[in-house]
């Protein structure tokens, strides 16, 4: 469903992916995201092949869903396509930054309302571009020839063998870097767009910025970070 535009105190549009029959990890997700909802903040959430138990977590978190966007795909068209829609296939974002979340990332933070304004005021006091928790990998040779071939904000100087980026289960952004540089990418699909987004980072030099903090992401069952077991479909990070 769409909803009717409306003014916003708040400067965040939350977006959100679920996938599958996984309906405890939906709560999880979802439950501090349905308490920044009901005071007023744009939700946006994406279902890829969801289950009937899924949904139901859906419903029930959000029983008066009139500003809800959710968008439906059975089956699934996988991450980035499905965040190209939800970004771009519905009404326009009309908040400063989008903060994106896989469904196995959650606010820890006991009050959410609370959180969402210190990350906020973070990005405006950092002057952040992005800001997420922040990993290096290895660029190889292969992957920096296909960005030149494929990104227009290639640059050669700028190229070298590590990446800084916010990996990808939880992280903010201007809404104006997503509008400008057209993200995510139309031939990512499932891995590696969270290193590609670092690069582009790089290359216009860009504000990153550390952010973890009340925050668990791509979290186990006791919430540690980058610790969940990786469901469903799987790729080479795209470039490899």
């Amino acid at each position: 469903m769409t909803s009717e535009l409306r003014p916003s105190r708040w400067s965040t549009t939350v977006c959100c992916l679920l996938y599958g029959d996984y309906p405890e990890l939906a709560y999880r997700c979802l439950k501090p995201i349905s308490e920044l909802y009901n005071n007023g903040v744009p939700v946006r959430i994406s279902c890829n092949e969801i289950s009937d138990r899924t949904r139901s977590v859906i419903k029930k978190l959000f029983e008066k869903p009139e500003r809800l966007i959710t968008l439906e795909n059975n089956p699934q068209i996988y991450k980035y396509p499905a965040m190209r829609e939800l970004l771009w296939k519905t009404d326009p974002i009309t908040t400063d930054y989008v903060m994106w979340f896989d469904d196995d990332s959650y606010i820890k933070d006991p009050s959410p309302v609370k959180w969402l304004t210190e990350v906020e005021n973070f990005m405006v006091e950092t002057m952040a571009d992005m800001i997420g928790s922040l990993y290096q990998v290895i660029s190889f040779p292969k992957q920096n020839e296909w960005r030149r071939l494929h990104c227009s904000w290639f640059k050669p100087s700028m190229v070298s063998n590590r990446t800084l980026f916010a990996t990808g289960g939880w992280w903010s952004i201007k809404s104006s870097l997503l509008s400008k540089y057209d993200w995510p990418h139309k031939d990512l699909k499932h891995r590696g767009g969270d290193v590609l987004l670092g690069e582009l980072i790089k290359h216009e030099g860009l504000r990153l910025k550390k952010f973890n903090k009340g925050i668990a992401i791509n979290a186990d069952e006791n919430g540690k970070e980058s610790a969940s077991k990786r469901r469903g479909y799987d790729e080479p990070p795209i470039g490899l």
